[in-house]
């Protein structure tokens, strides 16, 4: 499972959010750790990113089986009329 390393700093983010960005909008993600960090080269945030991986070769499971339409029962009933406008008597 190929992961990804982003070091982002807290001051000006911008390119490798970007970057960052970039790879979440085309992948699916997996899992995602984060740190944050303090030290004598500013603040920066540490990701590890693992990316879902599509395996090329054959499929090795199966598509779930289709199966026919359940009979649904009807819910319609039919009332009189008198029985939503009691006192019309028509």
């Amino acid at each position: 499972m190929p992961l990804r390393f982003f070091a982002i700093p807290a001051p000006d983010p911008r390119e490798a959010e970007a970057e960052l960005n970039a790879l979440l909008r085309s992948r699916r993600v997996v899992s995602m750790e984060r740190r944050f960090s303090e030290g004598p080269h500013g603040s920066l945030w540490f990701l590890a990113v693992e990316p879902l991986t599509v395996s090329k070769g054959p499929r090795t499971s199966h598509p779930p089986p289709i199966r026919p339409p359940r009979h649904r029962p009807s819910c319609r009933l039919e009332f009189p009329l008198p029985f939503f406008a009691p006192g019309f008597s028509g």
